[in-house]
């Protein structure tokens, strides 16, 4: 492992354990986020196994930290100019799904009934099936008698 000064790596100062000043970019702390866990990452250092591990969870965890943060770090920059703020489209919560934009609402639950009863009738199809199996068991003479009786317990009481 290199030798160098590891006081870094006990702070609890996420931008300390990374060496990045607080007013840097989310690229520059993913850049030294990069560098740094090349340059500590345990595979590198088979003989020091427990200190690389233990700097390389340091270094993770702080990393962890500032990416939590960089959504809060993004709302806090005012916008760049009045034109990309004001041209943004607004939502339109009333938006209908993926293909059904120029159909009515009755279209919409038509289709959404149509595919429940779907789901029922192959649900039934394949009950009937099992039952089906069921039965070809419980007429095969080869299968003892107490194996049935279960086959039957768990066939109609489930």
């Amino acid at each position: 492992m290199p030798q160098e000064n590891f006081e870094q790596f006990e702070s609890k100062d996420p931008y300390k354990v990374l060496g990045v000043p607080h007013n840097t970019t989310f690229e520059e702390i993913q850049s030294k986020y990069g560098e740094l866990a090349r340059k500590y990452h345990p595979d590198q250092h088979i003989d020091d196994g427990a200190d690389t591990l233990r700097i390389m969870q340091k270094i993770s965890g702080a990393y962890a930290k500032l990416k939590k943060l960089e959504p809060d770090r993004k709302r806090a920059k005012p916008s760049a100019s009045k034109e990309t703020s004001s041209s943004r489209k607004p939502t339109d919560k009333s938006a209908k799904p993926s293909g059904f934009e120029n159909k009515t609402d009755d279209d919409f639950f038509k289709q959404k009934a149509y595919e429940k009863e779907l789901r029922e009738k192959i649900k039934e199809q394949k009950e009937k099936e099992v039952r089906e199996d069921f039965e070809r068991i419980l007429n095969n003479p080869k299968i003892p008698n107490n194996v049935k009786m279960k086959i039957r317990e768990n066939l109609y009481y489930n």
